[in-house]
């Protein structure tokens, strides 16, 4: 787990750029999606936005209330628990594609409703 926020935002940023030279920053489908997530982090797909909100493997975020996700990604190795309504469980390399509010992202199996 990175526990220095210097090094998150640095790890966020490097693989925001990797995405938008590579041409992989839009999201118009759930393939692409899936494709534009990077390894090793979970990435939170909006409508407000072409780029998805990334979370490194291993970290928790929450979101404002009305924070509204249109799908979500799971490019790590560890399941993850995203509470919303309803909350779910995400598999490690699983996604779903689902308009819905979303309250935080954390590693885990068990989620609470």
């Amino acid at each position: 787990m990175i526990k220095s926020n210097f090094m998150r935002g640095s790890l966020a940023t490097l693989a925001a750029t990797v995405m938008a030279v590579t041409g992989l920053s839009g999201v118009s489908s759930a393939s692409t999606e899936a494709a534009t997530c990077p390894l090793f982090f979970v990435c939170v797909y909006t409508a407000s936005s072409s780029h998805p909100q990334l979370i490194l493997e291993g970290e928790s975020e929450t979101f404002p209330p009305g924070f509204i996700m249109t799908g979500i990604t799971n490019g790590t190795t560890i399941d993850y628990c995203v509470g919303g309504n309803p909350s779910f469980s995400l598999r490690a390399g699983g996604q779903v594609t689902n308009t819905q509010p979303l309250r935080s992202v954390g590693p885990g199996t068990r989620c609470a409703s």
